[in-house]
């Protein structure tokens, strides 16, 4: 499935064969530590903050408005100057064309996975020059490209230091400096790492705000509870810290997984077996078999979730998780080639619903999100968009958080 997008991110973590996986996580696991997720938190509270303000009209005027495009602009800004390092908010020339290109390259990679007459490459790579949407995958390289240059010139003029190095809080000099102890890892497939994070978080982190907020608007007694439990944590501080993110804000936490198991964001994954398989009802799977496990569906069993499709955060209490097998919940994967970004994304979404629920009540003219209103390409997507209505809670400056 993920070939289909190897016209526009190359080769990277998300579509490399096992031994070349094994380089991308080694080279690419230290920006997603915890020390260096904790660097993100001011990117993700400066971005929030903007979101909050791009609501302020609506709030205003009282109308319902559909918040994807708001909500995939602010997950671009962050996503773009955490990995490479360039603020995209107020930017022209490079930067947005960057930004447009990111947007588009995730449309035609979906369009080309639920157009079947697309599927072939040559018909693809046709479709795009006839289209003028090949000039958006010249758009998508160029300023990764630029940037990686400009480091690994000043790297080989010594203005770049290993100590400059790491103490950056952009990914494209963690992968820089990782690199460096890897052979053969050419410019070219640093680009395309940075590509595959930045398309991946884009997505997973937008449609997982989106549907969590769009819930909330709908469940209004579980967003008074996620409220007060914002409330409570600021009750003797009002500064957020990523200690908040990391080891704080339980239930909202519940709420987020919860969404990613209802709306698992990515579709599905596929693995080559390297040995024979038994499987538990003694169906063998050969060894070199292609298999394309449904993520989407791997966590809508009954005999793991009494109401499977409801949406319900006590699905994720404490006392639930333990009485489930942990293989129960694949929406970000299993086991050693589960998604790196898993704790990117919680950071991300939580910075930003903290910012939203403080700020403004969530309401919606839909009663129930149900099965008709979601389609899937290589994501689960919303047929109706998200709309909802946001109201003034109270007074604030979101830069006081």
């Amino acid at each position: 499935m993920l070939g289909f997008a190897e016209e526009w991110i190359g080769t990277g973590i998300l579509n490399a064969n096992y031994a070349e996986w094994k380089i991308s996580r080694r080279v690419l696991a230290p920006a997603f530590s915890t020390e260096m997720l904790s660097k993100y938190v001011n990117i993700f509270k400066k971005n929030s903050s903007a979101l909050v303000d791009r609501f302020e009209t609506a709030a205003d005027s009282g109308e319902i408005i559909n918040i994807w495009e708001d909500v995939i602009k602010a997950n671009v800004d962050s996503i773009v100057e955490i990995t490479i390092g360039v603020a995209m908010q107020g930017t022209e020339g490079k930067g947005k064309e960057f930004s447009d290109a990111l947007i588009e390259a995730a449309q035609s990679v979906a369009k080309q996975v639920i157009t079947p007459w697309l599927h072939p490459c040559f018909i693809y790579n046709t479709y795009l020059k006839l289209t003028g949407k090949s000039k958006f995958i010249h758009q998508l390289h160029a300023l990764p490209t630029k940037i990686l240059q400009d480091k690994l010139n000043e790297i080989k003029n010594g203005e770049n230091t290993s100590e400059n190095v790491h103490s950056s809080k952009a990914i494209i000099d963690q992968l820089i400096k990782g690199s460096l102890l890897e052979s053969n890892y050419t410019e070219t497939r640093m680009r395309d790492e940075l590509t595959h994070i930045i398309l991946a978080a884009i997505e997973t982190t937008g449609l997982n705000l989106c549907f969590s907020l769009l819930m909330l608007a709908i469940h209004q007694d579980i967003q008074q509870k996620v409220h007060q439990e914002i409330e409570e944590l600021f009750k003797d501080n009002d500064t957020l810290t990523a200690d908040h993110l990391f080891n704080g804000l339980k239930y909202m936490e519940q709420c987020i997984k919860e969404t990613s198991r209802v709306f698992s964001q990515v579709v599905v994954t596929s693995r080559r077996t390297h040995k024979e398989c038994t499987l538990k009802d003694n169906m063998v799977i050969p060894a070199n078999t292609f298999v394309v496990p449904l993520l989407f569906l791997a966590s809508k069993d009954p005999d793991l979730y009494e109401n499977p499709r409801k949406w319900d955060p006590d699905n994720f209490s404490e006392q639930a998780v333990q009485n489930r097998p942990k293989i129960s919940f694949m929406s970000f994967g299993y086991g050693p080639r589960s998604c790196i970004g898993v704790r990117y994304t919680m950071l991300s979404v939580k910075t930003q619903m903290v910012y939203i629920l403080r700020n403004y009540h969530l309401s919606t003219n839909i009663k129930e999100l149900t099965k008709e209103h979601v389609k899937a390409d290589l994501f689960v997507r919303s047929t109706i968009g998200f709309p909802i209505k946001f109201t003034k809670r109270k007074s604030l400056n979101p830069e006081d958080f």
